[in-house]
């Protein structure tokens, strides 16, 4: 869990980033980077575009519900 995962990997992932600019071939497969969770979601390629309206219609679904639950009192 952060922050203890940066704690624990910041020194040997540096390590290896720097090993892997000088061209160590097995630094180079081991560089990465943190992504977050969310990627783990993520399971087709779709545009900048229609993701953010996949958001908007989602907010817009959200706010209706809300709104109707509030109705309802």
């Amino acid at each position: 869990p952060m922050p203890l995962q940066s704690l624990v990997t910041e020194s040997p992932l540096g390590r290896v980033t720097k090993l892997a600019e000088t061209g160590h071939p097995g630094a180079k497969q081991l560089a990465t980077y943190f992504v977050g969770q969310g990627v783990g979601l993520m399971d087709s390629i779709q545009s900048t575009r229609s993701l953010v309206y996949e958001f908007m219609e989602d907010f817009l679904q959200a706010k209706e519900r809300l709104v109707d639950a509030f109705d309802d009192e």
